[in-house]
């Protein structure tokens, strides 16, 4: 079974997180930070993974 991570779903994930750092930070909520980075990080790296399987297929 191979792993695909189409940008459709790469980018549905991205505007979630987007949209949930949004609801925390206008809800004053104090884990606002951790959420960004932790999304952040989640997500950068499966853009990445994902451009480093695609650039050998």
């Amino acid at each position: 079974m191979k792993l695909m991570l189409s940008p459709p779903v790469l980018v549905t994930l991205s505007i979630a997180y987007g949209a949930l750092v949004a609801v925390l930070g206008a809800l004053g909520a104090s884990a606002t930070g951790t959420v960004a980075l932790v999304g952040a990080l989640l997500i950068g790296g499966l853009w990445a993974v994902r451009g480093v399987v695609q650039s050998r297929h």
